[in-house]
């Protein structure tokens, strides 16, 4: 393992504007934190949420729903985004359905590809055809920073744009390969890669939690107990697409936090209980029919995800008195096509159709749901979630948590929070629900913004995993695999040797810069190409073992007028306690010294 320090970071100047940017599986949207306001009040500054998205349905202004519209493949100066790309798909579709590509509810595939994420990776639109996800997300970027851009010069307020720190947010259980893809996209959005900053979503939404409580400005029943040092607390984001679970400790009055454990989570999300309800509802009506729906009533089909996503946050728990059944509306072309494969009337259909032990009734143009089948529903998605909690705090062992913090969209639900409280009651930990500024949905953004001004908020992270290099070694017949095996002059080697730097369950800090190796480079090279790996494993022995998987690369300058290679000599040190892991490489005889962030392999 590679020798370690830890050096003083000199106090950066002071960024004149953080943009937050929170690209969520359903919904996304930006705030702004100015400087000037952010020193007056460190604690509650005021942080500007754009709001002029255009919701409607009821649903919260704040954020935007995550679509985009591409009309031209190679001019992105006429793309659309959230509701008025989906409004605009909807209108003209069948017009246009040959050129344009419309993207809705994206940023879930790349949690699909995981480990494979690479600069071809694909994502599919709204008719089955693929753009690499690159192309897609920089254009989403690009779109809402346009927007936010035209937004902050009409208001009057003269800033450097170049000297704007642009935070994208990911989740916590996202692989390295993702973050270095958003890291991407937002620079080839027009942002230098200087002013780009990838922020860990359950992290921010901590952040943004323990001011308010300090600032006492939260909106709890009663005075949260977190917030003082020493205070051990876990975060349990839900959003639309995933669950993250994070538990930190607060270390100081300034509001500095460390993870206790590395982050955990899954799918649950929002997302779950769509997916589920419309595996329901294809079965209810016929796969052909519902598929035949989708493809002939785009603007139905968007119409009815948008009404679902409405109605569901109206079911409550069952341990709540006088249940109601659920009801939807359902579109015209849909009941059109419906009644028309059973050849009888909507009431006689529904009349004979049980789910799950419960009968449908019609009522006024809506499939009225039994409150059993949405509570079945909603308890699939919510049992996996607290089986991680459960798991996770048995895995913390005899440490004293304070508080289970649930932010996100998902927790504004009137299900998720009764039904924690009742599975995680034994704990006698208390659940403070979505309360911190009284819209809990925002937590992550606000918290985001300030992240921007304090990228040391949380000092320290515990590794999920064990990171090293690909290298070449001496052959150890006890160690080392026989089908990695060469020779070289006149010496037996080892290819494809992991090279471990760190290990999973290490602690390590937010600054702290690790000695990886020392390389020469070979005649006439002007830099050496290196690819970090990672393990679930504690001691891998090669690269290719089944528990590794290559995270990224890195290219080392090596370009010297000296010919000596002892004078061409590189150093690289790694940072893995940031939210992206870093790469410095020193020149010995020179003294010149670069940094980058991983780049996708």
């Amino acid at each position: 393992m590679g020798s370690q320090s830890t050096k003083t970071e000199q106090q950066p100047t002071p960024t004149p504007l953080v943009i937050a940017i929170d690209v969520g599986s359903y919904a996304s949207g930006c705030a702004l934190l100015y400087y000037t306001d952010y020193e007056k009040n460190r604690l509650n500054p005021h942080i500007y949420v754009n709001k002029e998205w255009g919701g409607d349905h009821g649903m919260e202004s704040s954020k935007t729903q995550t679509a985009l519209l591409i009309k031209e493949k190679n001019n992105p100066t006429n793309d659309l985004f959230g509701q008025k790309a989906i409004k605009t798909y909807s209108d003209y579709h069948h017009a246009q359905h040959k050129r344009w590509r419309f993207f809705q509810r994206f940023k879930m595939q790349l949690l699909n590809q995981q480990r494979s994420i690479d600069f071809a990776t694909q994502l599919e639109d709204s008719d089955g055809r693929h753009l690499p996800a690159i192309i897609v997300f920089s254009r989403f970027i690009k779109s809402i920073k346009d927007y936010v851009l035209k937004r902050v010069t009409s208001s009057g307020s003269v800033v450097d744009v170049k000297r704007i720190k642009w935070v994208i947010t990911v989740p916590a259980i996202w692989p390295d390969r993702a973050k270095s893809l958003m890291r991407l996209a937002a620079q080839k959005s027009d942002i230098p890669g200087a002013n780009v900053v990838i922020a860990i979503e359950p992290e921010c939404a901590a952040i943004h939690a323990i001011r308010s409580v300090s600032a006492g400005t939260h909106h709890s029943k009663t005075t949260p107990s977190f917030a003082s040092p020493g205070s051990v607390f876990m975060i349990v984001d839900m959003g639309g697409g995933t669950v993250d679970i994070l538990l930190l400790e607060v270390i100081n009055e300034l509001h500095r936090m460390k993870q206790v454990q590395a982050p955990v989570g899954g799918p649950w999300g929002g997302n779950y209980v769509d997916d589920l309800f419309f595996e329901i509802l294809k079965k209810v009506v016929g796969e052909d029919v519902f598929s035949k729906f989708q493809a002939e009533n785009p603007t139905e089909f968007l119409d009815l995800q948008r009404e679902f996503e409405y109605e569901k946050r109206t079911v409550k728990h069952s341990t709540e008195p006088e249940p109601e059944p659920f009801s939807l509306k359902i579109p015209g072309g849909l009941l059109h096509l419906w009644t028309d494969s059973k050849k009888q009337r909507i009431t006689e259909i529904v009349r004979n159709i049980t789910v799950l032990g419960g009968n449908l009734d019609w009522n006024a143009s809506r499939l009225v749901f039994p409150p059993e089948i949405m509570w079945g529903i909603f308890k699939k998605a919510t049992d996996e979630t607290i089986k991680c909690i459960k798991k996770y705090i048995k895995q913390a062992g005899s440490i004293k948590i304070k508080a289970i913090l649930v932010v996100g969209g998902f927790s504004c639900s009137g299900y998720v929070i009764p039904a924690l409280e009742e599975k995680l009651s034994y704990l006698h930990i208390p659940i403070y629900a979505s309360e911190w500024d009284g819209d809990g949905d925002l937590a992550v953004l606000k918290g985001a913004a300030l992240f921007g001004h304090d990228e040391h908020s949380i000092v320290s992270r515990k590794l999920a995993y064990t990171y090293g290099l690909s290298c070449i070694k001496t052959f150890d017949i006890s160690t080392h695999s026989q089908q990695h095996t060469f020779e070289h002059e006149g010496k037996t080697l080892a290819n494809a040797v992991f090279q471990k730097i760190v290990t999973r369950g290490q602690i390590v800090k937010s600054n702290q810069w690790i000695d990886a190796n020392v390389y020469y480079p070979n005649d006439g090279a002007d830099k050496i190409t290196i690819y970090v790996h990672a393990s679930s494993e504690d001691n891998p022995i090669h690269v290719t073992e089944e528990s590794c998987w290559c995270v990224g690369m890195f290219e080392v300058d090596c370009s010297s007028s000296s010919q000596n290679i002892r004078e061409r000599e590189v150093r690289v040190s790694m940072q893995f306690g940031g939210t992206e892991i870093a790469v410095k490489a020193q020149h010995i005889a020179s003294g010149k010294c670069t940094e980058s962030k991983l780049l996708l392999p």
